[in-house]
């Protein structure tokens, strides 16, 4: 496995990429909820509404999905997204989301999420997007420290409560 930059390369998805991008959604959701606390009940039709709302995704200007590869071969994916900002509160029409970036396992560690990240601002550069955010598990530690490591400084928490019933 060559750990040269140019063999990795970001291909923008489309619908014949729906199932790859859906297998690695649910594979990003069950590594974040594993054994987490306050966990979001699903539906019992989970996968199939994911694929659902990739599919629209998909079809969405102010979305992006690429698949990452390696020589060809696909080890991740990265999902970002355009917020307008109706408001106005900030100086800011809009700002980035990065909805997910997931690299398999067995190929993290290896500078190739750096990269893609690299990419992902790149992008927002282009479109002259001030700012971008990224949500995690709380329980996910490795993408805390990754994330940490790409600059990102913490500005919020979000709290859940379940009510009875």
């Amino acid at each position: 496995m060559s750990n040269n930059p140019s063999s990795l390369s970001f291909i923008q998805a489309g619908k014949t990429d729906l199932d790859y991008i859906t297998e690695k959604t649910l594979a990003l959701h069950h590594f974040e909820t594993d054994g987490g606390e306050n966990i979001l009940s699903v539906t019992d039709n989970f996968e199939k509404n994911i694929k659902q709302w990739l599919s629209l995704e998909l079809e969405q200007t102010s979305s992006l999905i690429f698949i990452i590869t390696l020589e060809q071969k696909p080890i991740g994916f990265a999902f970002l997204k355009v917020i307008p900002s109706n408001n106005n509160f900030t100086q800011y029409h809009s700002h980035g989301l990065i909805q997910s970036v997931w690299i398999d396992e067995q190929y993290q560690k290896k500078n190739y999420g750096t990269q893609t990240v690299s990419l992902i601002e790149s992008i927002f550069n282009e479109q002259n997007i001030p700012y971008y955010e990224v949500n995690y598990a709380r329980a996910n530690t490795s993408a805390k420290a990754f994330w940490e490591a790409c600059g990102m400084i913490e500005t919020s928490a979000t709290a859940r409560k379940f009510l009875g019933s």
